[in-house]
């Protein structure tokens, strides 16, 4: 593994790619019961998911990466696991090699009501080449439904 330009660069499966972004739950952002610490330890497993949410860093890696102690990290892991955002076992990799790894979970996560009502409005946004509609939050069922314009 090397750093560029703030980035950690490898070309090792399983590792961070250099593309300097992470597939983080937004969930898990919301969730107020996960700390900051533990937020930031799930953010260093994403960097290495696959297109299946699947990972294989250990922990020793993890730590490294956010820059705490291994025991923290597998703290934070459990208490994942236990939110239900990632399960733990064991993978055979194609070289034969038996690893232990993550699957990393993505829950639908529907953004709580506007602060100042239990409705929000849908706005149409007009670009010069695009329409974006905003939802509505229908707060009877708790689900986000577009509406047209």
């Amino acid at each position: 593994m090397r750093v560029e330009g703030g980035r950690m660069s490898t070309d090792a499966p399983g590792k961070p790619s250099g593309h300097g972004w992470s597939r983080t739950p937004a969930h898990a952002i919301a969730n107020r019961s996960l700390t900051d610490g533990t937020l930031r330890i799930l953010d260093a497993i994403c960097i290495h998911v696959d297109p299946d949410g699947f990972c294989y860093p250990s922990q020793e890696r993890i730590a490294l990466i956010v820059g705490m102690r291994r025991e923290t990290v597998c703290r934070a892991v459990g208490q994942l696991i236990r939110a239900g955002y990632l399960s733990r076992r064991w993978f055979d990799m194609p070289n034969g090699q038996r690893v232990r790894g993550y699957k990393v979970a993505y829950p639908k996560f529907v953004p709580p009501p506007s602060r100042y009502g239990q409705i929000v409005p849908a706005r149409t946004l007009s670009g010069s080449d695009r329409a974006i509609t905003l939802p509505v939050i229908d707060d009877a069922d708790n689900d986000v439904t577009p509406q047209s314009p």
